[in-house]
């Protein structure tokens, strides 16, 4: 049943307001956009900007930064991103690294770019780079999919064939996922791009991992059912 994961991607909402960056007016031309209300069609465009810029300028990285931690705790988004800007990592570093994970998809691969951003071995906002810029191949993750997968993913694991998912450890309130969790981040990749394929075959729509997973992503946060594409 299809439709159930097309419903699901359609009601993907995101909305985040780059402008609420207290460094924005330091920063002429960037964080203006408020990608309200931050649906699929808005999400791919941010994306699209961000692979057209990311080879130039520091601040394409700092805004997705920013967009990826807009809906967590207080001043988590502004911290994180003034201290990108602190430390002042060329912007050939952060692509050709992160380029080399996606050639080349290791634990060890991901953690070398991983470094460039932070020195806590956290998951979430470091694979959001190589979900923008290889979208079809690469999804992101966190713990709402990390959560669907415990409970729901049982039933989708192996339907069809396709590459299995590692049902993950239980997250305690407050923890998120870490490099420690690598086997499932590794089948999570695999899992998304697989389903991609067969949602592509059973629809008239591409999809991409991405698309995947924004589709889990929206399933969790508002109790929609997706059926196993059995």
């Amino acid at each position: 049943m299809p439709h159930t994961w097309k419903r699901a991607l359609d009601e993907y909402r995101y909305p985040v307001d780059l402008r609420k960056f207290a460094g924005a007016p330091e920063h002429d031309g960037w964080f203006e956009l408020n990608i309200c209300p931050g649906d699929p069609l808005q999400t791919m465009g941010f994306e699209t900007r961000f692979r057209g810029q990311a080879c130039q300028h520091p601040e394409a990285w700092a805004e997705v930064l920013f967009w990826k931690l807009y809906s967590g705790r207080l001043g988590i988004a502004d911290k994180h991103t003034h201290a990108m800007f602190r430390q002042n990592v060329p912007v050939a570093e952060l692509w050709s690294t992160c380029a080399n994970y996606i050639e080349n998809p290791s634990r060890d691969t991901f953690r070398t770019f991983r470094k460039k951003l932070f020195r806590s071995p956290v998951v979430a906002t470091a694979a959001t780079f190589p979900a923008f810029i290889c979208p079809a191949r690469f999804p992101m993750v966190d713990v709402h999919v990390a959560r669907w997968a415990r409970t729901s993913g049982t039933s989708h694991a192996s339907s069809g064939g396709r590459a299995q998912l590692i049902c993950p450890p239980e997250l305690r309130p407050g923890q998120v996922l870490s490099e420690s969790h690598w086997p499932f981040v590794e089948s999570w990749i695999d899992w998304c791009r697989s389903t991609a394929c067969e949602l592509s075959r059973r629809t008239d729509v591409v999809w991409r991992a991405r698309d995947v997973e924004m589709a889990v992503f929206t399933a969790q946060r508002c109790s929609l059912t997706l059926n196993p594409l059995a």
